[in-house]
């Protein structure tokens, strides 16, 4: 009777806000919130803190689906996908619709599928650069490189990530590769010129 109750009751904000459900994180996905805000819901009912982006995008929403999983305590599951495209794809929508978090769950999953996924590495990466995750983007890049050594974008990002940690030498070398790649490549020429300048000033600083 409590799961019938609280499935029912499920049912009906899901009617009542159905604005907000029809602007669930991932835009034009219309049963994105089984996997969004079901786990919130886990979440909350756990007792931590909702995640800013899914109050700040759907600011009731996730509370109420929350609070019927906590009430009646029914089975929170978040759906599996066992595509590494589905997973592929899952991150992209959640980058485009400025969800990190989920985005980077994502993109972890579809490597579990296949370590060496290119536009997923590439992916990741770029929003561990972004997040300041330097080390960490590091690590996704060297299997990047090694696996795709043609990628523009792995030996740009590898690049970044050596200049942020002040390897300039390293930066040099991982940008020379990309401008082999593609002479034109804006990104990897400023990072050569700031490895350059970084090695011309060593002696200067000592």
């Amino acid at each position: 009777m409590f799961l019938l109750f609280g499935t029912l009751l499920f049912a009906a904000q899901r009617a009542i806000l159905w604005r907000a459900y029809a602007q669930t994180p991932i835009p034009r996905v219309p049963f994105a919130d089984p996997v969004v805000y079901v786990d919130l819901a886990r979440t909350w009912a756990e007792g931590n803190p909702m995640p800013a982006e899914a109050v700040f995008h759907t600011p009731l929403y996730p509370y109420l689906v929350g609070l019927s999983f906590r009430a009646f305590s029914l089975p929170v599951r978040t759906p599996w996908f066992t595509q590494l495209a589905d997973w592929h794809n899952w991150g992209v929508m959640s980058s485009q619709a400025q969800m990190p978090t989920e985005a980077e769950h994502a993109y972890r999953k579809a490597l579990e599928l296949d370590p060496a996924h290119r536009e997923t590495l590439e992916n990741l990466s770029y929003n561990l650069l972004m997040s300041e995750r330097y080390a960490e983007a590091e690590q996704f890049l060297s299997t990047l490189v090694e696996a795709h050594p043609d990628s523009v974008r792995g030996q740009t990002r590898m690049a970044l990530a050596r200049l942020a940690r002040g390897d300039a030498r390293g930066a040099e070398a991982f940008a020379r590769r990309a401008l082999a790649l593609a002479p034109g490549e804006e990104t990897a020429r400023r990072a050569l010129d700031e490895a350059l300048r970084l090695q011309y000033m060593e002696p200067i600083a000592r």
